[in-house]
Parts: structure tokens; C-alpha cells; sequence
């Protein structure tokens, strides 16, 4: 008979789905928080104002914040996925950021650009395969 515990815990393919939709989170978030950093931060000549102003931005300390995630988050998807095939799905990162900077930045979505998206995708699910 199972026990409630067995129950409760994910299969090995749902954890790993969960990583990776967790992953592109966490990347997406911080994309687009370095972009508002960069916002936030405007120009400025790099020194101990600039080290001041952005240890007290908010976006900033996303950033670095989502960086730390990514990287723990990399470090169990690495354990049980091989790199040549990891490394592959993170150009899904693209449609997620795109997509945010359209919306939070009002930065223009191109047919272009939806066309080289497009020919990354395809370019992952063949090399994935």
C-alpha cells in the first residue's frame, strides 16, 4: 500500500519539466531586470557612484538576485541532463524575453525577428533530436 509521502512526489519527468519552466523564469525575470537596470541606472562614468547607485536599485538587486537562482537552477538540471542537450533549450529563453521587452519596454517585435526566432527554435528541436 502507498503512503501519502509516495503519493505527493512528482515523477522524474514532471520535476525535470518543472526545472526547466522554472529555468526560463528565472531568466526571463532576469533579463528583463537587467534591462531595467540599465534604465534605472542611466549614464554614468563606471566607479564608486555607479557601485552606490546600483547596490541601491532595486532592479539591480533583481538581477543579481535572478543570477544566484539561475545558477543553483543550472546546477540541478546539469545533474541529470547532459550539457550538449541543456544548453540547447536555453535559446528558448528568446520568446519569453522578447516577448517581456515588447511588452515592459515597448520594444518592437519585427517580422524579422519573429523569422529568426522562429529558425532558432527549429534549429533546437533538430539538434535536440
Amino acid at each position: 500500500m502507498e503512503n501519502s509521502e509516495s503519493k505527493l512526489k512528482a515523477s522524474p519527468s514532471l520535476q525535470a519539466a518543472a526545472r526547466w519552466i522554472g529555468f526560463v523564469a528565472l531568466a526571463t525575470v532576469t533579463q528583463l531586470a537587467f534591462k531595467w537596470a540599465s534604465t534605472a541606472l542611466g549614464d554614468g562614468e563606471f566607479g564608486p557612484e555607479f557601485i552606490a547607485r546600483a547596490v541601491t536599485t532595486p532592479a539591480v538587486l533583481l538581477a543579481i538576485g535572478g543570477y544566484i537562482a539561475m545558477f543553483v537552477a543550472w546546477m540541478r538540471i546539469l545533474k541529470t541532463t547532459p550539457l550538449s542537450r541543456a544548453y540547447l533549450v536555453t535559446a528558448i529563453v528568446f520568446v519569453p524575453v522578447t516577448f517581456g521587452a515588447w511588452l515592459l519596454f515597448g520594444e518592437e517585435i519585427t517580422a524579422l525577428r519573429v523569422a529568426g526566432i522562429t529558425a532558432i527554435m527549429i534549429g533546437v528541436a533538430l539538434m535536440a533530436g
